[in-house]
Formats: structure tokens, C-alpha cells, sequence
């Protein structure tokens, strides 16, 4: 049993509902399931945008920051003032007043230029071992007094007068960023300077922004110089598996995790100076807003579901509930007899049903009586109709008797044109399907011709030459036949002289044509361009042949198919027959 039957087998009620979940509600849950499932993936694409625009800011302002850093310590490097006050042996003797005076200028060129007091945001020190200089352990301090750790003045010494980006400083119970310097003699090998230029690391912090993610600076050494985790600052990356996680594997694209979205960016200011900013951002309070609202979407459609089911119960209740009254009405309901008493209220189409059946009830009754007598009367007239009947067989064994008689008489070219007008009898009366293999229908027409032929004698000549790859192509019944006779009587006829008719056939891209000539009186272009109009008009007693062919060739293959004149006045007409190139199979072969 198909589909069909099972849904016949079921009442209204489960169709309705059957027919709301197919069509109705499952497409809708289909297409909210898909809009959710973008919507989130949408509104997550849209957040790591957002995060990826606010990291590269972030960075940007982090190197931004450190570059005017190491600006600030290449511009002290440079001057030359400080470098040849520091690196010169001086005489000092403390009852003089010169080495003050020095000291006084190095201090008042540097203070316009340099963060050198101690109230500065930032601090630029020099850490000398020069002996013979005012140190002040502000902006000129003494190595022997106040010596540098040791792995400061190692890195230092290693980077050779390159910017090195230390570790956090603590001072004051504060962390500092510091980027230190070697200051390079000239020729004063005894002589150690090193600049040290320390900002506060919670500068650099405030530049790491929001609350809602963990921002680390990194530096070469693998140390934290800066984060908004505060805790974090000052220690070892390794303390951290989140963050040492994405050191390890430096991406290119951000890392999707679980919960976390994560971006990564590696600078390099100057040979040996790198730091790396990364950027772990929480999804939770995102995909927490993402589950709200897709649950408030689920509960709304859950509650629209039950209120449609519970509506289309009610209503397929009310709709049966009436449908069996209606059934009632016409089981009841016998011929001849009154109508059952059951009324029907309301204003629907059940409702007019309900009176149309009345109605016709009513109708049977006045009828019943009559119908038989009706019925007696339409048989005594078929059996009347069928006595006025000549039998076909009849005609057709008649005339197979002349042309036999015919043939015994030695007459042969009179009892071929009976049997060829037999055939085209046989055709004419056998019409149980409406096309026929171009083989078939060349024959048929090959047997007209033969017939004109006889007619005509030798004023009329005919040639096939139809293309045999055609043979089984479909044609509609029929339509060659009107087309040659047209030829014959409006063209060949009124000739003077000897006339031609041709049929031949040409093969194109998935169609065929044949061509249907003579070389008759031919048309006026006026007389052609009407008949070409006239072929999808109604029938009228003119040219009724033609016009049905090529409304029945366009009913069977469509609009770009039917017949096309061509003529010239004096040199005859063609007839084009346009049709699609498709073929019968083989089980239509057999029936044909």
C-alpha cells in the first residue's frame, strides 16, 4: 500500500495533525534549529572580531609605549653632554667649586630633556663606577653605593649598547618596567655607566584593559613584566599552564578552546629585545547569554506548538463531529423514501454541502420514478443506432473481394489502388493512439501519393527521401498526409505542365525537420504571411488540415514545434514540419 492509501486510511483528524507536523511544524523547528545554530555561531564570530579589533589596539598601544622607552633611552645615549661628563676623569677636589658647576649644567641639560627627579613618572638613572662625578642617587648614581644586581648588569654588559628589556623592578613596594642601557667609553675601559629608565608597571597595565580577559606582557626571559592579573606580575610564565600554553605554541590565528578564546603577538623591537603580548578571553558570560536566549527561544516554541495542537484538536473535533452528522444524513437517505431528519447548522462549506445534498435528495425522488422508463428508451434507441450500422469489417472485406477480382482479371495497377486505399481507410477509422513512427506515417503517405498518382497519371510525380535514422522517431498521426494533399490541391493542381512533389527530412540539435515540397503556382507574400497567422487561430472551413496539425504537434511537443511555410509566387511552397528528436522505446514498438 502507498503513501496515498495509508493517508486515505486515516481520518481527519490524524491527517490534520499528520500534515501540521510535516509540513508545519517540522520545517519550522528545521529552520529555528538552523537560525539558532547561526545565530550563535554569528554572534561568537562577531565577539572574536570584536576581541581580535580590541587585541590589536591593546598591542599597539603596548608597543607604542615601549618603543617611547627605547626612544627615551636612545635619545639619553645620545646626548653628548651626559656621555662626556660620565665617561671623563675628572680632578675633583671637594674645596673647589667647578665639579659642583658641572655638575649643575649636566643636571639642568638633562632635567628639560630626561625624567630625572624623583617626583617623575618615570626615572632615568645612570649607574656609574666613575669616581671623580657628583652622584646624587636620583638621576647620577654610584654603583659602589647602590650596586645593580647582578643578573641587571649581566644582561646589560651581554646586550653590548643595546636596549635590554629587564625584568619587573621592585621599589618602593612598587613594580617598575625597566629597559637599561650600556653606556659605551671612549677609551675609558675603568669606567662602567649603565642607564637604567624604570616606568610603572601599573602604566603599562591600564593599556591591558578590560576585566572580562587576562592580558600578559611576556618578556624575552619568560617572565610576566605586566598583566591585569595582578598576582601574576614579576613571576614565571610556567606558573600559569593557560598561558604558557599558548607561549608554547605561538599561533598565527587565535585558539578556540572550551571556554576561552585566545590571541597571540610576538615583537621585536631591537636584535635581542622581544616581548610577547598574549590574551586569554572567557566565553562563559557570552555562551551563558547565548544559552538564555536560546532556551527563551525553545520555550516559546514549545508553547506555540502546544497552543496549535490544542487548536487544530479542537477544530479537527468540531470538523469530524460535522462530517459525521454528514454521513449520517446521506447513509440514512434511500431512494423514493423521505429524507432523514437531521439538521446541520451554520454558515461553511459543510454547511452547503449539507443543502446540495438536500437538493439533490430531493431531485432522486422527483427522478426515480422516471428512470426506468428513461433507461428503457436510451436502450431501445442504442439498439436502433446499432441496427443503422454498417459494419466495418463489412467495407473492408467488400472491398478486399474487388481488389481479389481485380486481380484475377490481371487488372493489377487498378487492385494495388484498392488495397492502398484500404490501408488508408484502416488508418483513418484506427485512431487508439496519437503518434506513429515516421516510418509507419511515411507509408501512409507513400499509399495517398500512390492513389494521386493514379489519379493524376503522369502530370504528378512524387519523391521520398526521409533519412532511415528517423524511422522510429515520433510523429503525431496524420500529419504528413493533410500536407501533401494541400500540396497537391493548391499547388500541383492548378499547374500547367508537369509538377513535383518532394518529402525529405534534415537532422538537427535534438530535433528533426521534414520538408514537404512542390513546384506548384506557389503564394503571394500577402496569402503566405495570413495562412502563418492563421495557424494558431480556431479552425474555420479554411485550411482546417494544416491548422489541425500544427495544433496537434504543439499540444503533444510545445510552443517551438508546429509547421512553417515558405513560398514564392510561380515556384512552389514548402512546407517545414518541426519536431523534437525523441524515439519510441522498445516495449511502444511492440504495441505500435
Amino acid at each position: 500500500m502507498g503513501i496515498s492509501g495509508k493517508l486515505n486510511r486515516m481520518g481527519i483528524q490524524k491527517k490534520l495533525l499528520f500534515g501540521y507536523g510535516c509540513f508545519v511544524l517540522l520545517p519550522i523547528l528545521v529552520v529555528c534549529g538552523f537560525f539558532l545554530q547561526r545565530m550563535v555561531s554569528s554572534t561568537l564570530s562577531y565577539t572574536e572580531d570584536l576581541d581580535r579589533v580590541y587585541f590589536d589596539q591593546t598591542a599597539a598601544n603596548v608597543d607604542s609605549m615601549l618603543r617611547a622607552n627605547f626612544a627615551l633611552a636612545d635619545s639619553a645615549t645620545s646626548s653628548y653632554e651626559l656621555m662626556k661628563y660620565v665617561n671623563t676623569l675628572h680632578e675633583f677636589h671637594p674645596d673647589e667649586i667647578e665639579p659642583y658647576l658641572d655638575y649643575g649644567r649636566i643636571y639642568d641639560s638633562c632635567l628639560v630633556k630626561f625624567p630625572i627627579t624623583s617626583g617623575s613618572l618615570s626615572k632615568l638613572s645612570v649607574y656609574t663606577t666613575n669616581p671623580t662625578i657628583l652622584t646624587d642617587n636620583v638621576f647620577l648614581v654610584s654603583q659602589k653605593q647602590t650596586p645593580l644586581k647582578k643578573e641587571i648588569r649581566e644582561r646589560v654588559m651581554k646586550a653590548a649598547g643595546s636596549n635590554v628589556l629587564l625584568d619587573p623592578i621592585l621599589e618602593d613596594g612598587k613594580a617598575y618596567l625597566a629597559v637599561g642601557k650600556l653606556i659605551v667609553s671612549d677609551g675609558q675601559e675603568r669606567i662602567q655607566n649603565i642607564l637604567l629608565l624604570r616606568t610603572p608597571e601599573s602604566e603599562l597595565c591600564s593599556l591591558l584593559g578590560r576585566g572580562d580577559q587576562q592580558t600578559y606582557v611576556v618578556g624575552s626571559s619568560g617572565v610576566v613584566l605586566s598583566s591585569n592579573v595582578r598576582e601574576a606580575v614579576g613571576k614565571d610564565a610556567e606558573e600559569f599552564p593557560a598561558l604558557q600554553r599558548i607561549l608554547e605554541r605561538m599561533p598565527d590565528q587565535p585558539v578556540r578552546e572550551t571556554d576561552t578564546v585566545s590571541f597571540y603577538r610576538s615583537m621585536e623591537e631591537e636584535p635581542g629585545v622581544s616581548w610577547k603580548l598574549v590574551s586569554i578571553m572567557s566565553r562563559r558570560p557570552l555562551m551563558e547569554k547565548v544559552t538564555e536566549s536560546v532556551w527563551l527561544c525553545i520555550m516559546l516554541c514549545l508553547l506555540s506548538i502546544v497552543g496549535a495542537v490544542g487548536f487544530l484538536l479542537l477544530l479537527s473535533k468540531t470538523l469530524t463531529d460535522r462530517l459525521k452528522l454528514l454521513v449520517r444524513y446521506a447513509t440514512d437517505f434511500h431512494g423514493g423514501e423521505a429524507k432523514p431528519e437531521i439538521r446541520l447548522d451554520g454558515h461553511d462549506e459543510i454547511t452547503e454541502l449539507y443543502e446540495d445534498m438536500g437538493r439533490m435528495m430531493d431531485t432522486i425522488n422527483r427522478l426515480i420514478n422516471g428512470v426506468y422508463r428513461l433507461e428503457l428508451e436510451k436502450k431501445d434507441a442504442e439498439i436502433k443506432a446499432l441496427q443503422s450500422q454498417i459494419d466495418p469489417h463489412f467495407v473492408f472485406n467488400t472491398m478486399e473481394s474487388v481488389r481479389m477480382r481485380l486481380w484475377k482479371n490481371r487488372d493489377f495497377q487498378t487492385a494495388e489502388i484498392i488495397q492502398k486505399f484500404a490501408l488508408l481507410m484502416r488508418r483513418s477509422m484506427e485512431w487508439d493512439k496519437d503518434t506513429v513512427t515516421l516510418r509507419e506515417e511515411v507509408e501512409l503517405v507513400k499509399a495517398y501519393l500512390q492513389i494521386q498518382q493514379f489519379r493524376f497519371s503522369d502530370r504528378i510525380c512524387f519523391e521520398l527521401q526521409v533519412d532511415p535514422a528517423l524511422s522510429s522517431c515520433k510523429i503525431p498521426k496524420f500529419s504528413l498526409q493533410p500536407l501533401a494533399e494541400n500540396a497537391i490541391r493548391h499547388g500541383l493542381e492548378p499547374k500547367q505542365g508537369h509538377g513535383k512533389l518532394r518529402i525529405s527530412s534534415e537532422i538537427g540539435t535534438g530535433e528533426f525537420f521534414i520538408f514537404v515540397e512542390d513546384n506548384g503556382v506557389g503564394m503571394e507574400a500577402e496569402t503566405l504571411q495570413k495562412l502563418q497567422a492563421e495557424l494558431d487561430s480556431l479552425p474555420r472551413q479554411e485550411n482546417i488540415g494544416i491548422r489541425n496539425v500544427h495544433r496537434r504537434i504543439r499540444l503533444l511537443f510545445g510552443e517551438p514545434y508546429g509547421l512553417h511555410f515558405r513560398s514564392e509566387p510561380g515556384q512552389g511552397t514548402t512546407a517545414e514540419v518541426r519536431l523534437p528528436l525523441c524515439q519510441f522505446e522498445e516495449g511502444e514498438k511492440e504495441e505500435i
